[in-house]
């Protein structure tokens, strides 16, 4: 099935070409250094080296040909490994003035949050030794914009929620697809999603959104007492707040989430050195609150350096907190890593 939506999308890409009579080139490539020991206690050092491309191309009737590849290495440790993945590859065309639609493989983002994917049922997460990404499914999608308060997302994607990875070999089983409604009305947003996975199980979801002064407060809801509640603020002085809290009433652990989920981070763009970015971040996962054994908190500082308009690197480092007995989710997340970043936009 993956090979079917990559044949459909280079074939697209053809039409795209031949149909264009102009066109625009844009995109980004981001190499890392990332150096990591294997636990809390400082035994054992792997090294990884990642790569990932992200390219777009733009025709004059706003159609569009998306791809993103990552590659990496995991070098000087027990268990050295290669990989590469193409996490996108799809083509975009507008129908009339107010749609758009979709096909190929792509990562769907819904919803405000930018931690905690609370509705990400469709993409599979990996995490990474200081960040996560999400691997893009087969889908087919349309979007309707009509007014503010008239907008549809309606798509059909491949996947199985409950693995990581879907066979190559067909099934219904795991086709499914997904409804969403917005409305737009500012400050205020609402959208409903409903889910009909493998066409058998149909969750649904809400979410919310208002604008307050400088921020931004958002709330989402996912059937059977899972919710969402974040915001985004900027402070004077040219700080920005990013604070989100997920209760995870249905303990996905294919989600990779713990019943109490946290993320707080601070961002500062100095006005006297506009090109420097300085950033913390505070992450906790927690099955309970009342015993420390089953709480897991990582520590994360950043600084970043536009040295030209296209041009950009950062240092980011990663620092568990607390026994190495404490439950993190995932073993990857115990681990103390530096990394090194440098980013080429196009």
């Amino acid at each position: 099935m993956k090979k079917f939506f990559t044949v459909l999308s280079l074939s697209c890409f053809v039409c795209f070409n031949l149909l264009s009579l102009d066109f625009n080139i844009s995109g980004e490539f981001g190499a890392y250094i990332i150096n990591a020991f294997e636990d809390m206690e400082y035994n054992g050092t792997s090294t990884q080296f990642q790569n990932d491309l992200n390219f777009s191309i733009f025709s004059e009737n706003n159609s569009r040909l998306a791809m993103q590849l990552l590659t990496g290495a995991k070098l000087f440790s027990a268990n050295n490994s290669v990989l590469a993945d193409m996490n996108q590859l799809f083509i975009q065309f507008p129908v009339k003035d107010f749609s758009v639609f979709y096909i190929g493989k792509k990562v769907v983002n819904l919803g405000f949050s930018r931690k905690f994917s609370l509705f990400n049922r469709i993409n599979p997460e990996t995490i990474n030794a200081l960040s996560s990404s999400f691997a893009g499914s087969g889908i087919i999608e349309f979007d309707a914009f009509y007014n503010d308060f008239l907008n549809f997302q309606t798509l059909l994607y491949y996947g199985d929620f409950n693995r990581t990875d879907t066979p190559d070999t067909f099934s219904f089983e795991n086709l499914s697809g997904l409804l969403k409604y917005d409305l737009y009305h500012y400050p205020f947003t609402f959208s409903a999603l409903l889910y009909a996975e493998g066409f058998r199980d149909f969750p649904f979801g809400l979410s919310c959104s208002f604008q307050l002064f400088n921020g931004i407060f958002y709330l989402d809801y996912l059937y059977s007492s899972s919710i969402l509640f974040g915001l985004r603020y900027s402070l004077p002085g040219a700080v920005v707040l990013n604070y989100e809290y997920l209760y995870n009433g249905n303990n996905f652990s294919t989600n990779n989430l713990s019943k109490h989920n946290m993320f707080l981070s601070l961002t500062w763009n100095p006005s006297f050195l506009p090109s420097l970015t300085i950033g913390l971040q505070f992450q906790l996962w927690a099955s309970s609150f009342i015993d420390a054994e089953y709480m897991g908190l990582v520590f994360s500082p950043y600084v970043g350096y536009s040295f030209y308009q296209n041009l950009s690197g950062g240092l980011s480092m990663r620092f568990p907190i607390g026994e190495p007995s404490s439950l993190f989710v995932l073993a990857i997340r115990r681990q103390t890593a530096v990394a090194l970043e440098l980013r080429f936009r196009y």
